[in-house]
């Protein structure tokens, strides 16, 4: 995340990077052209909601946008109120342990299941 806040732009498709660099205020383009607008579209995270992205729908608009921000720069759109609520659901901060939790007690019912199964290594 560090390396994305001393970013001046992201370039993301499908990809986490996107959503960071929006929410350090760093300007994103998603690449919505070749692939992206045809065989794959249907697999992309954001597809309808791109209003905080500059979008890129060729590569001459890409090319044109990256132009832009190395001469006169691009600033980073408004995320409108409740944009990531809306894409990746309510956060709290807490998903990390809730997953980290639920791996361990995946590995506690293997122990029980078939010790072997489990190598030797506590976890905690």
């Amino acid at each position: 995340l560090q390396l994305i806040a001393e970013a001046g732009l992201g370039i993301s498709l499908n990809s986490t990077t996107g959503f960071e660099a929006l929410m350090c205020s760093i300007p994103s383009i998603l690449p919505h052209f070749e692939e992206a607008a045809g065989s794959l579209r249907e697999a992309l995270w954001v597809k309808n909601s791109v209003e905080p992205f500059w979008v890129a729908n060729s590569r001459d608009e890409l090319e044109c946008l990256l132009r832009t921000y190395k001469s006169v720069g691009l600033q980073a759109k408004t995320v409108p109120t409740g944009y990531f609520d809306n894409i990746i659901g309510p956060t709290d901060g807490k998903a990390s342990t809730r997953v980290r939790d639920h791996i361990l007690a995946k590995i506690d019912e293997l122990k029980h299941l078939n010790p072997s199964l489990v190598t030797p290594q506590s976890h905690k």
